[in-house]
Parts: C-alpha cells; structure tokens; sequence
C-alpha cells in the first residue's frame, strides 16, 4: 500500500526532526526552533541568522 507507506514515512520524518528539537532544547535547556533551508523566507533570513547559534 504506497499510500500507508507515504504516510509512514511522513510520521517517521517528523519524528526525527521534533526529536532532534527537543534533544537541543533539554542539551541546551532553552527553546529551540529548528527550520530548513527550503523554508526560511527570504525576507527573514537577514534577522534569523544574527540570532542563529550554529551548533
């Protein structure tokens, strides 16, 4: 069933990047937000990479 499959891979994915969130926010014990490149508004890249802390 590919659909079953597509949807388990989705959950899968989404598992993997909350788990590496809340790795980093109990590591570093403060908030975190994780984003990707392809999602990063262009209008906002300016401010979010002064606040980035590169880990």
């Amino acid at each position: 069933m590919i659909f079953g499959e597509m949807l388990s891979s989705i959950a899968e994915a989404d598992f993997r990047y909350f788990g590496v969130q809340f790795y980093l926010e109990d590591l570093l014990d403060a908030p975190v937000d994780l984003v990707t490149e392809k999602a990063l508004r262009p209008e906002l890249r300016p401010s979010i990479e002064q606040e980035a802390i590169y880990v």
